[in-house]
């Protein structure tokens, strides 16, 4: 039933439409929203939204997990839905607030202006009447539905600021652009506890690339840290963009990285910013040739395990490798996030006497230390200061290279690895130091042969 013409119910009658539309935030958009024309659109009138996949995507993670973060392609339709899920709200929800956060304040007027061009397209039996408006705030009077005189709904544009809505409570929050936002951070811990339902953070990636709040929350939303539910939207969703399209598209930039990171076709690609991956695409790739999976212990094999544990906020990450023969296997994968010491040395100690490894390093710094001090098995402290830790990496990057290391099963451990840049301090790369600090395991055991660069390898 997308798709009805804004004028005239398409159901049997009004209140049956009012109901179709109230009941489903996608089919309201897809019949009822109108934006002014696009990117690929042949002609220049508005026009309703349509269906695309990031549409139907959207609407539907929103309604299923309430807290919505977004990384997305250019031009697939994300802030128009974000738009109109605010007039859903506004329109079909008494005594509501909408708040919308754009990176600058000419942005946030922006979307105010395409919320009100949508409500002035709006059918009169939908329209409800205006109590007031300025450049900063759109708010309707639902008296007429509801029949309550102090009904009022609110769509109202703010700074991103640290303190922005924290005196307000409000039923949905759209936060576009987010990567271009300094203090992302902060402004999300101000605006979740005014929160009584839903909320929506997207942005495309940005100049900065894997670094910075934004980077950092799809990480941690990713990874379970927050209760956000992490989607990725490709140029792809666009239903007229094909890889020919792309590829056109790719002549008018002089850096392809930019390019690909405007219209990206996987989520590596929207993280191409200012900087050099140490572990390319090709050799990723390559790492799932030939990989076994996770596994249980299996008689006879032989073992090497690596934990790195952060300091305090930071995830606990243990990795085991079967080092039995070339190449060694990921066996086990474990990431403990906020859990205290005394959980994180239990399941230390737990996979330590399933796997009995050759070879337990823990690291990186004290309290690594403090770890290792109060287990029950046999472990040593791996200390991976600034000089050690890029040999390590570096010793990491030619075992993958060389297809020394195989893995599968563990998309936490594979987005690390692509966006790894030497200079990790902005990165969430708690995987890659404990595959690294496992990897040095082969040489805490005179059990296993153990590869030697500078003579040929393995």
């Amino acid at each position: 039933m997308v798709g009805a013409p804004a004028q005239g119910p398409s159901t049997t009658s009004v209140p049956v439409e009012l109901r179709a539309c109230a009941q489903d935030p996608l089919y309201f958009q897809c019949s009822y929203f109108y934006t002014l024309p696009g990117l690929d659109d042949d002609d220049s009138q508005p026009k309703v939204c349509e269906p695309w996949r990031s549409v139907v995507d959207l609407q539907q993670n929103l309604t299923t997990y309430k807290r919505v973060l977004v990384l997305k392609s250019r031009k697939v339709s994300i802030s128009t839905s974000g738009l109109a899920r605010a007039l859903w709200w506004i329109t079909f929800s008494s005594y509501c607030r909408v708040h919308a956060f754009s990176y600058r304040d000419d942005a946030g007027k922006d979307l105010l202006r395409r919320i009100k061009f949508a409500y002035n397209k709006l059918p009169p039996w939908m329209k409800l009447p205006i109590e007031r408006e300025n450049d900063h705030e759109l708010v309707l009077r639902g008296t007429r539905f509801t029949g309550q005189p102090d009904d009022l709904r609110v769509f109202k544009i703010y700074p991103t600021t640290e303190s922005a809505s924290a005196d307000e409570t409000c039923d949905f929050a759209f936060v576009d652009e987010a990567a271009r936002i300094a203090n992302l951070n902060a402004l999300y811990a101000a605006i979740e506890p005014t929160l009584r339902n839903e909320l929506l953070i997207a942005s495309s990636s940005g100049e900065a690339g894997p670094a910075g709040d934004f980077f950092d929350m799809c990480q941690r939303a990713k990874s379970d840290d927050l209760s956000l539910k992490f989607c990725f939207f490709p140029y792809t969703h666009h239903p007229r963009r094909d890889e020919a399209w792309r590829q056109a598209r790719f002549k008018q930039y002089v850096d392809e990285n930019v390019a690909k990171r405007e219209w990206p076709a996987q989520e590596a690609d929207a993280w191409l910013g200012q900087g050099t991956f140490v572990f390319t695409s090709e050799t990723l790739d390559m790492m799932g040739n030939g990989a076994v999976g996770l596994s249980k212990p299996i008689p006879k094999h032989k073992y090497v395990v690596g934990w790195d544990c952060g300091r305090k906020g930071d995830a606990a990450v243990g990795i085991i490798l079967d080092v039995s023969k070339v190449p060694a296997q990921l066996a086990c994968y474990d990431r403990l996030v906020q859990k205290p010491f005394p959980y994180i040395q239990s399941i230390i100690e737990e996979r330590y006497r399933d796997y009995r490894p050759i070879a337990l390093l823990v690291g990186d710094d004290n309290t690594a230390l403090a770890v290792v001090e109060n287990l029950h098995v046999p472990a040593q402290h791996f200390l991976t200061g600034a000089k050690n830790k890029q040999e390590i990496i570096a010793d990491l990057k030619q075992a993958l290279e060389w297809g020394h290391i195989k893995a599968k099963d563990c998309p936490q451990l594979l987005r690390e690895l692509r966006v790894y840049k030497w200079d990790d301090r902005d990165l969430v790369q708690d995987s890659v130091m404990a595959l690294a600090i496992a990897w040095q395991g082969r040489f805490y055991s005179n059990v296993v042969k153990v590869p030697s660069y500078r003579i040929g390898g393995w």
